[in-house]
């Protein structure tokens, strides 16, 4: 099994695992890219990844036995980059010029969590408008909340945070909102 950079570092969350996307191999020089650095490839040589005009195309990476989880950004007309971290450059014994050969391959977007634990979902179907605020988060967001509860032992606990948690999608709801209008009011 080859050595992960989430292996290394802790900050680096495990690739996901796309089922029948290929590893394409790239090659490109190592750029410096604000206080990191970068590779970076037009469309062209990304056709078996990815649609003209396409951007934040999340990916796995892999070079020199390691493997990480990251993005292919935008990096201006027709290009996108992916961002190099130091644990994988120097696993590579590469530097700032030097070409430097990847394998990536695209993974499917993240999907809402499907099952809710069913304290989670009697919370939020308790309260008039819950379940759409929770709907409306982030698919990140979504699934941190259900691991939450999810991680409980006590049944007791799982629905008491699930009530806390309910309460508080509302206070951050009800916060977000004045700010939306004072930015439309603005705008308008």
């Amino acid at each position: 099994m080859p050595l992960r950079v989430s292996d290394l570092d802790y900050d680096a969350p495990p690739p996901r695992r796309a089922k029948a996307a290929p590893w394409v191999r790239l090659t490109a020089p190592v750029s410096k890219w604000f206080m990191g650095h970068c590779l970076e490839w037009n469309h062209t040589q990304l056709a078996k990844l990815v649609q003209p005009g396409e951007k934040n195309v999340p990916i796995n990476l892999r070079v020199a036995g390691l493997e990480r989880e990251s993005t292919l950004l935008p990096a201006g007309p027709g290009r996108l980059r992916v961002i190099i971290a130091s644990v994988v450059l120097k696993a590579a014994r590469a530097q700032l010029g030097s070409e430097l050969t990847v394998e990536v391959q695209r993974v499917p977007p993240r999907q809402p969590p499907e099952n809710l634990p069913s304290e989670l979902l009697a919370a939020l179907q308790r309260r008039p408008g819950a379940l759409e605020l929770f709907r409306a988060m982030s698919i990140s967001n979504q699934r941190a909340l259900v691991r939450v509860v999810a991680e409980i032992k006590s049944e007791e606990s799982r629905r008491r945070r699930s009530e806390k948690l309910t309460e508080q999608l509302f206070e951050m709801a009800a916060r977000k909102k004045p700010q939306r209008e004072a930015g439309a009011a603005e705008e308008g």
